[in-house]
């Protein structure tokens, strides 16, 4: 059974109180806790396991929106259930699970291992969906891709062949071995059917494995598309020497789709204060009319006293307008948004001089974006943690959402007046991983939170909700 619970105890309405205490909003103000939801606009959502969460969101008409990642496997054949699923539940405006999606409102996919965990969704324009993430082969994780009917059942004619049938999902592995963990980051659909994943992948250099730039694309059936890169898989070589680059997202618009069918990658390099986004044409190949044949290497650097670029980036979204938004982090530990021309040349119009930064904790303390979401009005959302100390004492991290303007200036009708909304899921470590604005035009956060009251062995992460009041009445995704 799927465990729904709120998180609310003595300890967090303190805390709660306190932090309703800082907003300077007006009561019922975009930005503040939808009270509707839940209990006091925060929900919890646990199969037993220890590091539960969700990752990804995809908002529909009716205000329901769906969360895919990763939660405690429920496989009855188990005794007792053993690791994690790829999961997708369907959360309803209340904060209930829908129980009309899947079971009790809770699809899983599990290929029989252990660490099977869902990192993107996509819809198709028949309605079905579509889940990346890394799905197990074995001891090892691979890319993998599964496709559910919009009730949330596996679609048995996708994917990997079993028997008359089809498992309902497709796994690739991209790397010289079979003995390394890889994983889809990201899914996007191009206006033929075909299916893209984008995610770490691995490359042998020097003696050794180095995690990479990976895509793969699949058919509408689910098989591996041979006429993509290198037999339906890409790795693209570091940017330098013996570096390890990290794949965070695919750029699309706000309704999904990729520009001209091209694939726009945003990632990092481990360690090495560098950001990278990477433009592939439709077949695979790197887009020699974006950036240096195909790629923006991206740094910080501080001049007149200003300070520019960013070392790293972890969502980008393309805007109505074909502008490339991006936000991401750097030495400030803020919130840090850049807006590209198409050709990967910087908006100079965006914020102050083409960047924003957006600060929720003193300059030393972290707060850290990890979603990135466009609204029908364009005005832009992102989602992370903040640092944040109530009553003297100091918290580990906090859901934290920011709302810009289209000009990249901060919304001051929004949570504190600054563009800032933050609040205590629990008194532990929260973090968001996913935003997305509903249906019905509230702001839905979604990522990990610890349950106060567990008791017991084990970890106490549990995937989280947290639903904000939007302007009242305007359907911001596109649902107008």
């Amino acid at each position: 059974m799927v465990h729904i619970f709120s998180p609310v105890r003595l300890c967090r309405r303190s805390l709660l109180a306190a932090a309703l205490a800082l907003s300077t909003a007006a009561s019922a103000a975009p930005g503040d806790l939808d009270l509707q939801f839940g209990a006091d606009g925060v929900v919890l959502v646990s199969l037993g396991g220890g590091n539960e969460r969700f990752s990804a969101l995809l908002p529909e008409a009716d205000g329901s929106v769906l969360a895919a990642g990763g939660l405690y496997s429920r496989n009855v054949a188990q005794t007792p259930p053993s690791g994690y699923d790829l999961s997708v539940v369907r959360v309803l405006p209340n904060g209930e699970l829908d129980p009309d999606f899947g079971l009790d409102g809770l699809s899983q996919v599990d290929t029989g291992d252990d660490g099977d965990e869902a990192f993107a969704l996509a819809r198709q324009p028949d309605g079905k969906l579509l889940v990346a993430g890394g799905l197990d082969s074995g001891a090892y994780s691979d890319f993998g891709v599964a496709r559910l009917h919009p009730d949330g059942s596996i679609d048995t004619g996708f994917g990997e062949p079993d028997g008359e049938l089809r498992r309902g999902y497709a796994r690739v592995n991209i790397g010289p071995t079979n003995f390394i963990n890889d994983q889809a980051r990201a899914v996007a659909l191009q206006s033929n059917g075909r299916i893209v994943l984008a995610g770490i992948g691995y490359a042998f250099a020097d003696g050794f494995n180095y995690p990479c730039f990976a895509l793969a694309r699949f058919t509408e059936q689910g098989v591996l598309d041979t006429g993509f890169g290198d037999q339906g898989t890409v790795a693209t070589p570091a940017s330098a020497f013996q570096v390890s680059e990290y794949v965070t997202g695919i750029a699309t618009r706000r309704d999904g789709s990729l520009p001209d069918d091209r694939i726009t990658v945003v990632g990092y390099v481990f360690a090495r204060s560098t950001a990278l986004i990477r433009r592939y044409l439709p077949d695979g190949q790197l887009d020699p009319d974006f950036g240096v044949g195909g790629e923006l290497i991206l740094t910080e650097s501080v001049v007149d006293g200003v300070r520019r670029g960013i070392a790293r980036i972890d969502a980008a979204v393309w805007t109505d307008e074909g502008k490339l938004l991006v936000v991401g982090s750097g030495a400030e530990r803020g919130f840090v948004f850049l807006r590209f021309h198409a050709d990967g040349s910087l908006d100079h119009s965006f914020g102050s001089d083409g960047r924003t930064l957006v600060k929720f904790s003193p300059s030393v303390d972290y707060d850290e974006p990890a979603a990135l979401a466009l609204q029908g009005d364009g005005k832009i959302l992102a989602a992370g943690y903040a640092s944040m100390a109530y009553d003297g004492g100091t918290r580990s991290a906090d859901f934290a959402v920011v709302q810009l303007l289209a000009d990249g200036t901060p919304d001051p009708r929004f949570g504190d007046g600054g563009g800032r909304s933050t609040f205590p899921v629990s008194v532990g470590t929260d973090a968001a991983h996913a935003v997305a604005v509903t249906g019905d035009g509230a702001v839905l956060a979604a990522g990990r939170a610890i349950d106060d009251d567990f008791q017991g062995s084990g970890g106490a992460m549990r995937a989280a909700f947290m639903r904000l009041l939007g302007d009242g009445g305007l359907f911001r995704d596109g649902f107008e």
